[in-house]
């Protein structure tokens, strides 16, 4: 019997005879030894080749975005561009819905919206389910409340404001663009009459007290008076006992024209047969339980020795 050598370079001993007349050691040469490792060898070349085609690539694209960068914002705003989102165009903003020449785009695009009538089936008369409701007259709004207060001391949450109070740079800069408000008649409301206006946040603070802590519960807040052709605003007034409880913010403080404000309106309720106390805000905070002690006894017992 012949033996033949096979054909694919393995030399090894042929056992089939294949289609194309050549011998192989294998049914397929395919399984050849010799084969598979030429096949091994070039599959490695050609990934060596796209590594290299992708990497030359990468770079050239790297290079693009460096040498491509606009000096302005692609979306029209004016403004520099300063990131490249994920379509490749460069951006004033992080979101392109925040770049002011797509907002402007998009609020035209719903005022003619609201115009043509395309949103003419939305009922704009729902509000939100807890509009108006506070702890005091909503449960499921005091739940929430302790609840966060709970959080709060137990760590879980931590304000944002918490251990943070402004430096006496930053509140050097408020002092000064308030005292350039009123030097130019844009703060005039503070300290004015505000007998229509919603009650400041040491206003409400002392309306709480007052319908804890006091007997005597008639009282008129921001009560207006008249004095030598001037109108006047009590914080909070007992007509029927001449006697009103003023609160003082800061501002009354560091304006002159609040200062002087108040010593005309001091000079109106004494001339008016009022008696009265006015209690400075910092010191109701710092001092609260024994303020609380002499403006009550101020009302309900009418005694004098209010500090």
């Amino acid at each position: 019997m012949e033996i033949h050598v096979c054909d694919y370079g393995c030399n090894q001993e042929a056992k089939i005879q294949l289609k194309n007349g050549k011998w192989c050691c294998s049914t397929t040469y395919h399984k050849c030894p010799n084969i598979r490792l030429q096949i091994s060898h070039n599959a490695k070349k050609v990934w060596e080749t796209r590594d290299k085609l992708n990497l030359f690539k990468t770079v050239e694209r790297s290079l693009d975005k460096i040498l491509i960068k606009p000096e302005f914002c692609e979306f029209g705003c004016g403004n520099f561009s300063q990131y490249q989102l994920k379509n490749g165009k460069w951006c004033c903003s992080k979101s392109f819905n925040s770049c002011l020449a797509v907002k402007k785009k998009n609020s035209i695009g719903l005022k003619n919206a609201h115009k043509n009538g395309r949103y003419s089936n939305i009922d704009y008369s729902l509000t939100s389910w807890a509009k108006g409701l506070t702890k005091e007259n909503d449960p499921r709004i005091k739940k929430q409340s302790e609840t966060y207060k709970q959080r709060i001391k137990s760590g879980e949450i931590i304000p944002s404001m918490l251990g943070k109070h402004l430096s006496e740079e930053a509140r050097k800069k408020i002092s000064d663009k308030m005292k350039i408000a009123h030097a130019e008649g844009r703060a005039h409301n503070i300290g004015e009459c505000r007998w229509n206006n919603e009650p400041s946040y040491p206003e409400k603070f002392m309306m709480k007290v007052i319908e804890n802590e006091f007997s005597d519960k008639n009282y008129i807040r921001e009560y207006p008076i008249t004095f030598n052709k001037t109108y006047f605003s009590i914080d909070f007034a007992w007509p029927q006992k001449m006697r009103a409880i003023e609160i003082d913010g800061g501002q009354h403080d560091r304006f002159d024209e609040q200062k002087e404000r108040d010593k005309r309106k001091d000079i109106a309720l004494t001339n008016l047969g009022w008696t009265f106390c006015r209690i400075s805000w910092k010191d109701f905070c710092n001092n609260t339980k024994n303020i609380i002690t002499q403006i009550k006894s101020f009302i309900d017992e009418c005694k004098l020795d209010v500090g």
